[in-house]
């Protein structure tokens, strides 16, 4: 069953103008796993050397501003995996970029 993406509520209630960049990983390991997927001044960065699905972990993103960040799980459970839902993913950015246009 395909569902589609919709964007979390939290992104509708903040002001999302003084975003830094958001970073990927998975929850329950993000070190091991960090990667920088987005940024003001590059845009997308895809999604190159990120593990795509993990039997326990959750895929997430952490958007960064100024003083604190802001999770948001990413994630499909399929096959007993949770993988990341990069429809989603790009939902948020594209989001972001219209809520920041000057």
């Amino acid at each position: 069953m395909s569902t589609t993406p919709v964007i979390p509520n939290v992104l509708k209630e903040i002001n999302l103008y003084g975003i830094i960049r958001i970073d990927y990983s998975m929850e329950g390991n993000w070190n091991d796993n960090l990667k920088v997927i987005w940024t003001r001044e590059d845009g997308f960065l895809g999604y190159d050397g990120i593990t795509l699905a993990h039997k326990t972990y959750n895929p997430c993103l952490e958007l960064y501003f100024d003083g604190y960040f802001l999770g948001v799980k990413c994630f499909k459970r399929r096959g007993g995996l949770n993988v990341i839902d990069k429809e989603l993913i790009e939902l948020i950015i594209k989001y972001i970029e219209l809520a920041i246009a000057d």
